[in-house]
């Protein structure tokens, strides 16, 4: 009972003082009469600036200002309009640079499996044995046939001892001759390593160094020329377009009356001292052209008309194709021969365009016989009347009676946007536009030059100009459908054998004349080149050729050599080359006013590409 009491008591007490606290009223808390605040200061942005244009007047900024605008009167209003401006190249050009990313695709790969069989095993060991035997039987009869008599054999032969015989049969050994071809090219790097890496481009000058000079000079690597060589003009050479270490060369005679034999040699940059190749022939070789669709096959013409192609992967001669002589249509010379892809009648195969001396324009069907059919497109006649193009020198006294009505065909080029349509030059001064689809006809005249034309060859960075040289001692530079001369480059009076533009900058020409080598800049001067270099040799020059990376150039002349030069010290290509051949031949016409609206009626400066 006493336990209950206490625990009823507790729980009294509990009660009455919670009804004490709920009864209490709440407390209230004073309001404090100061309050804290902590700013922080964050980045200034501006929604709109209107920065003011003007300055105080008297102030040392107004009067810098005052100043900038009365420069500014000077040269646009002022008597400074009217200062002389020249167009500068300095060495910094600008580089367009863009970010690019690239996924390899993944390599698909397949599992395939094979069975060999005991009789397929059985009979592979016995061809085996039998290749060795008979290598062994060859060896045999070698031994026989040195110390066996028989008619072909000389009596000096026997005189020989055993060890000459040996070498004698060595030398005709074809794995011996191409390891002595590789040992040359070993020792000939040893003394042309420095010439070589020039020529690939291995090796340049730094076109960021201070002291650059603008020389346009010529420095020669090497020489292709040996004993065989001398005497003997180069008429025709060719870079190879799949391999460029590899040149082509074509030895015949550069006068009529000359009497020589002709020589094809296959160069190799490897080894500038020996031909890789060597083809004679008893009649001399007048055109040469590589293949661009099989690069082991040259086309060889020759001064009696014929054509050949050969397989310059065989050491000795082997002519694949020929053109027969009853079926040829041209008894002269062969003056240009090109490979080019025929049309669609002939499913786009590479034939041989090829024109002769009495301008016939024919080409040659490379098929599976041995002899080329060939078909006359065209032959070229001899120009009468009044003629687009320069005014021809009056002839005084009465004309005499022509033997033949047609005219000499020396070069074909074709149109840089339709391959359908090429330009014939003639002796006689005149350029006939033909097309491939229409024979026996021209489309276009143009009068170039005042005697025969010798090359002619479109500009790589605007193809709507061409540059034609001649026999009259002049360089002249033309535009499509203007016919008239918008530049025209002479020196002295010697007949101007070649010219072409350079592959890396747009304004610069080389030719050849007599025994010099003329280097010409547009964009600095037309009335004078801006190098003249004299042959090595002193002989006269008969052609020239480009490298495809434009950094060499390949010149030939009358006495069998070929001189390899590196371009040194030249400017640095233009980023627009365009643009800068543009404003250089416009700066040049501005005293012919009528010529040069003419020139700026062209929309553009380059056809369109022909579409496959």
């Amino acid at each position: 009972m006493t336990d209950t009491n206490t625990e009823s008591e507790r729980l009294l007490e509990d009660s009455e003082v919670k009804s004490d606290v709920e009864d209490k009223p709440p407390e209230v808390i004073p309001i404090a009469d100061k309050i804290s605040l902590i700013l922080n200061e964050t980045e200034t942005f501006f929604i709109l600036d209107l920065p003011s244009a003007s300055e105080i007047k008297d102030t040392p900024e107004g009067n810098y200002v005052e100043k900038l605008n009365a420069d500014y009167e000077y040269l646009t209003v002022g008597k400074g309009k009217n200062r002389k401006v020249i167009d500068a190249m300095v060495q910094t050009h600008g580089t367009l640079r863009k970010s690019r990313e690239t996924e390899a695709v993944k390599v698909k790969t397949a599992s395939h499996s094979t069975f060999a069989s005991n009789w397929e095993m059985y009979d592979t060991f016995l061809d085996d044995n039998s290749q060795e035997k008979h290598v062994e039987e060859d060896n045999d009869s070698q031994k026989d046939e040195l110390h066996g008599l028989n008619d072909t054999v000389s009596v000096e032969s026997f005189r020989q001892s055993m060890e000459e015989k040996q070498l004698c049969n060595l030398m005709k050994n074809e794995r011996f001759l191409q390891a002595a071809t590789v040992v040359e090219r070993l020792l000939a790097n040893n003394a042309y390593n420095v010439q070589q890496k020039r020529f690939k481009g291995l090796t340049e000058g730094n076109e960021l160094r201070e002291n650059i000079e603008y020389k346009y000079e010529l420095d020669l690597l090497w020489t292709f020329a040996n004993d065989q060589t001398q005497g003997k003009c180069v008429t025709a050479i060719n870079w190879n377009p799949s391999n460029e270490d590899i040149l082509v060369v074509a030895y015949g005679k550069f006068y009529f009356t000359d009497k020589t034999n002709g020589m094809v040699m296959i160069w190799n940059i490897k080894n500038p001292v020996q031909p890789e190749r060597l083809y004679c022939y008893n009649e001399s070789v007048s055109a040469v052209a590589f293949s661009n669709v099989q690069p082991h096959l040259i086309a060889v013409g020759f001064n009696n008309g014929i054509i050949e192609v050969v397989d310059i992967r065989e050491r000795n001669l082997t002519i694949v194709h020929r053109s027969g002589r009853d079926s040829n249509a041209s008894f002269e010379t062969v003056n240009y021969l090109t490979f080019y892809s025929g049309d669609e009648h002939y499913n786009y195969e590479e034939q041989i365009l090829a024109c002769f001396n009495d301008g016939r324009i024919c080409k040659y069907r490379l098929n599976l016989m041995t002899v080329m059919p060939c078909i006359q497109i065209m032959r070229a006649p001899e120009a009468d009347g009044k003629i687009k193009g320069i005014q021809k020198m009056t002839v005084c006294g009465i004309p005499a009676i022509p033997l033949t009505k047609y005219t000499g065909a020396l070069l074909i080029t074709f149109h840089p946007g339709d391959p359908n349509i090429y330009y014939l030059c003639t002796n006689t001064g005149v350029i006939h536009k033909c097309s491939t689809n229409y024979f026996n006809q021209h489309l276009d005249l143009l009068l170039a030059h005042d005697g025969p034309i010798y090359q002619m060859e479109f500009s790589p960075f605007c193809n709507k100009l061409y540059v034609t040289c001649g026999g009259d001692w002049y360089i002249r530079i033309w535009a499509e459908s203007i016919h008239e001369p918008l530049l025209e480059l002479v020196t002295t009076m010697y007949p101007v054998q070649y010219v072409l533009w350079s592959p890396v900058h747009s304004t610069i020409l080389v030719a050849i004349q007599s025994s010099q080598i003329l280097i010409w800049d547009l964009h600095r001067k037309v009335h004078y080149p801006q190098n003249i270099i004299k042959s090595p040799s002193g002989s006269r020059n008969s052609t020239i050729k480009f490298t495809e990376n434009g950094k060499c150039l390949t010149v030939c002349d009358v006495d069998g050599h070929t001189h390899i030069y590196s371009l040194e010290n030249m400017p640095i290509p233009a980023f627009f080359q365009d643009h800068l051949l543009y404003s250089a031949i416009k700066r040049n016409l501005i005293t012919k006013p009528d010529l040069l609206k003419k020139f700026m009626a062209l929309k553009t400066m380059n056809f369109e590409k022909p579409s496959k």
